[in-house]
């Protein structure tokens, strides 16, 4: 009460600070510890006044008021750092991440999910596959789930098999951009290209800004000897993200250079 201002300053900035990072509008993640530490500082602020605030005692009794609040501060900040070393061993990479997680919650689909990204780009096909294989049943309507078992058929050379998820991923979800790519990486595999087109079609459809899906279409159209679609893709390709590759298709199939 004595401090109102100190107060309000320290409980306003740290509301005003938090406010952008709250789910009413922010997409993707709803929340994370890490949004709090700006705001943070609002409520140290405050806490930084209470530990200094001894002026209406006497001199002496105030100095023993703030060693003591300064002993417990010490005494919780060591706590709260040895806590946070026992969490780092948690946080090598992110296997070890998700595999802390399922102690917790073993039917965590979202965790077996991101375990088997962590195992994919570790190479580690089959562990990442058995990690999906126990997702698939827990959340049977994330396209993601399929979606990581057709790169995993990819990845094997398995592309029927590959291209059969990958079709189940838009079955779920058709809006699902990633599932449409994908298979069309496939049919390119599998020099299917009609196949191809239709879905890095659908692709832009869905995402029109999306160059590779420009990029990949134009190398199926110029397989088919559609070369003018093929330049037009690779135009537009280029102008969204410029690369020596898209110039020298470009160059090749107008047979001047660009610009």
């Amino acid at each position: 009460r004595r401090d109102k201002e100190t107060v309000r300053f320290g409980v306003t900035f740290f509301i005003l600070t938090l406010l952008p990072t709250l789910p009413f509008h922010f997409a993707g993640q709803p929340y994370a510890d890490r949004y709090s530490y700006l705001p943070m500082a609002g409520l140290l602020f405050v806490l930084a006044a209470w530990l200094r605030n001894g002026h209406h005692v006497p001199e002496h009794s105030a100095q023993i008021r703030l060693a003591i609040r300064a002993g417990v501060l010490v005494v919780v900040a060591a706590l709260l750092g040895l806590k946070t070393q026992a969490l780092c061993r948690n946080w090598r990479d992110s296997v070890s991440l998700w595999t802390h997680v399922l102690r917790y919650d073993p039917q965590s689909s979202l965790a077996y999910l991101n375990r088997s990204q962590a195992l994919i780009d570790d190479n580690q096909l089959d562990r990442a596959l058995a990690d999906l294989n126990r997702a698939k049943p827990l959340d049977p309507k994330n396209p993601k789930i399929y979606l990581n078992r057709g790169v995993i058929h990819f990845m094997k050379g398995d592309y029927d098999g590959a291209a059969a998820e990958f079709t189940r991923s838009v079955e779920v979800f058709p809006s699902f951009a990633a599932g449409y790519f994908n298979r069309g990486l496939t049919w390119g595999r599998l020099k299917r290209f009609p196949k191809a087109i239709e879905d890095f079609s659908a692709t832009i459809s869905v995402q029109p800004g999306f160059t590779p899906a420009y990029y990949y279409r134009g190398l199926a159209y110029k397989e088919t000897g559609r070369t003018d679609l093929a330049r037009a893709d690779f135009r537009t390709a280029y102008r969204l993200g410029p690369s020596e590759a898209l110039r020298k298709e470009i160059e090749g199939l107008a047979g001047t250079k660009v610009p």
